[in-house]
């Protein structure tokens, strides 16, 4: 048995590699496949052929392969990349209407991920997270983007329950990330907002930041969210006082 650190089947490496880099939403040609793995452009053009015919990859013009249905789970109606392009536009027109932080993000699993965002120019702002990942029921994007699936979607995706918190996003309680309790799926779906598929977090503090998330779906999958701004300016409902 080698232990010299390099992988015993570096072919099945290198199919992984490839499956990885299609994943995070690249597109990839023969040539940068062969330069991504160090390989000639005849390996990597049976490689990325390989991916295609088990559907891992499609190809979608003379030299490029992109994600296929069974590496996304279904035939989803954007790529990651594709979504970006096309969200950029009104990320920018809300953050220019409202100068509050504009964020986009997906669904993977019991997770949200940021594809895309324009900042806030003012002093308490939502910061900008490209390409973090999140539980989903921790933000309102997510929860946004939960309330697009039906009952039996929901309740296989939490069958073993939320999955805990990550110490850094406790850091400012000064304390470990607590395990979310077993009942909390079922607390996720009664939440107010979910047939609308919009989410808005509450603070104690009006001094501190407030997430606001309207979502946008393919038919069978939640696809992104636009989130913006701090608390203290939200507008108000008329005949309303601040809220407690």
């Amino acid at each position: 048995m080698r232990d010299d650190g390099r992988p015993p089947l570096e072919s099945v490496d290198r199919a992984l590699q490839l499956i990885e880099a299609l994943r995070d939403g690249r597109t990839l040609t023969v040539k940068a496949a062969a330069e991504m793995l160090g390989v000639a452009p005849s390996t990597a053009h049976r490689l990325l052929n390989a991916l295609r015919y088990r559907e891992f990859a499609r190809q979608v013009d003379d030299r490029g392969y992109r994600a296929g249905p069974a590496l996304s789970g279904e035939d989803e109606a954007f790529t990651p990349e594709e979504l970006t392009v096309a969200a950029r536009p009104a990320l920018e027109l809300l953050h220019d209407r409202t100068d509050e932080s504009s964020q986009l993000m997906i669904r993977r699993g019991t997770d949200i991920q940021f594809l895309d965002g324009v900042e806030s120019t003012r002093p308490l702002r939502v910061a900008v997270r490209i390409g973090d990942r999140i539980p989903a029921h921790c933000s309102a994007g997510g929860k946004a983007l939960l309330a697009r699936l039906d009952g039996p979607a929901f309740d296989q995706l939490y069958a073993q329950g939320p999955p805990a918190v990550a110490d850094r996003f406790h850091h400012h309680h000064r304390r470990p990330a607590p395990a979310p309790p077993r009942s909390a799926p079922l607390r996720l779906r009664r939440q107010p907002g979910r047939d609308r598929g919009r989410r808005q977090r509450h603070r104690r503090r009006r001094d501190g930041p407030e997430r606001a998330a309207g979502g946008r779906a393919h038919p069978r999958r939640a696809l992104g969210t636009l989130r913006p701004p701090p608390g203290h300016r939200l507008p108000r409902r008329a005949g309303r006082g601040p809220r407690r």
